[in-house]
């Protein structure tokens, strides 16, 4: 049996775009500021865009939507799986589930029969008519049209209340606003993301690759927020310690598709959320399959280990946000990272904000 499994991830679409352009990639098909419009994707899962939109679309066919059935596994607490017999297994942890025969289109839900769905495969890709699965596993859905391309809709789904209206996520991707702080909500609008302080990003790699792990702990005593990139030894109290800042990523020197798609899961589990964010490796670069699957290569500016010299990096910080408004900095060594906090933590409040890589 061919199995993958997906969680619910936070919101990605529009608070990656609120602290600098270089995230702007967050999204799918990100666009520099002022530059053209990004492609809307045809999916959303509450405020999120459908990660492999790009290369898994919906399809339209004789008036009704078709989504990959591959998408569900997105959904919070949803499993998706293909039996070797073209039995299509959609099954959430709430008890709520549809099985369909490809054969023939029959299929069971929530231990009831459920008719007939709307399935076809293409390339390998099994897809099936939204409505058709959305009600058995308790999801809204609505539609949107697309601003300037009336051949086109998008379709969200829903199982909770949302930040944002279908129409203001579109309009985000249709239209980019003049400074990509705009599309953040009133609700997370704060002074770490106030367009005019400079800011700062501290990226840790997760206990295994760091030679004394109170890194975190002093990052965690000078109240400053930071990101960690976990790897394939991590802890579930580290996993879970990672998640509670706000952010997360993986750091893994395996950069092979199937390794890091199984750490993306194995964490979600922990999480509720399958993170995008890669840990960039300058000896290995970037895994194409990885970046069109949706993972985001984050690069830091600087990077603090024990050969640093921990002056000359706080001058780096300086001259890099007074350039380009933001710097990202990755911790490594304990000695040297310990002297960097201290030099941080008296960076003028009212002109530097350090946040995570979502902006909080």
């Amino acid at each position: 049996m061919k199995t993958k499994h997906g969680c619910g991830k936070r919101f990605i679409s529009a608070i990656a775009a609120a602290v600098m352009t270089a995230l702007l990639a967050l999204l799918p098909g990100g666009a520099a500021e002022g530059g053209p419009s990004r492609r809307v994707p045809s999916i959303f899962y509450n405020d999120e865009a459908w990660f492999k939109d790009e290369v898994l679309p919906s399809v339209m066919r004789n008036g009704d939507c078709y989504v990959p059935a591959e998408f569900f596994s997105m959904v919070s607490n949803v499993t998706y799986s293909v039996r070797d017999d073209d039995n299509i297994l959609i099954y959430s942890r709430n008890g709520r589930y549809i099985s369909i025969l490809f054969s023939d289109g029959s299929a069971v839900a929530n231990g009831e029969y459920a008719g007939y769905v709307g399935i076809f495969r293409d390339s390998g890709v099994y897809y099936v008519r939204a409505e058709d699965v959305a009600g058995p596993l308790g999801l809204q859905t609505e539609y949107c049209a697309v601003p300037g391309d009336a051949s086109r809709s998008v379709i969200r789904f829903s199982d909770r209340d949302t930040s944002f209206t279908l129409e203001e996520l579109v309009n985000s991707y249709a239209a980019p606003p003049a400074d990509p702080r705009d599309l953040l909500g009133e609700d997370l609008t704060s002074a770490a993301v106030d367009e005019k302080k400079k800011i700062c990003f501290i990226l840790v790699p997760s206990e295994e690759q760091i030679n004394d792990f109170m890194v975190l702990e002093m990052l965690d005593d000078a109240g400053l927020k930071y990101t960690v990139f976990l790897d394939a030894g991590a802890a579930p109290e580290e996993i879970l310690k990672a998640a509670y800042q706000g952010d997360y990523g993986i750091w893994t020197k395996d950069t092979e598709s199937k390794a890091v798609d199984e750490l993306t899961d194995e964490f979600a589990a922990y999480t509720a959320y399958r993170t995008r964010l890669l840990l960039a490796d300058p000896e290995k670069g970037q895994d194409p399959e990885l970046v069109k699957n949706g993972y985001i290569y984050i690069t830091p500016d600087l990077h603090v280990t024990g050969g640093a010299n921990a002056a000359e990096i706080y001058g780096r910080i300086l001259e890099l946000t007074r350039e380009k408004n933001h710097c990202i900095i990755r911790l490594d060594d304990c000695w040297n990272s310990e002297q960097i906090i201290r030099l941080i933590q008296r960076l003028d409040k009212a002109e530097y904000s350090v946040v995570n890589l979502r902006g909080r």
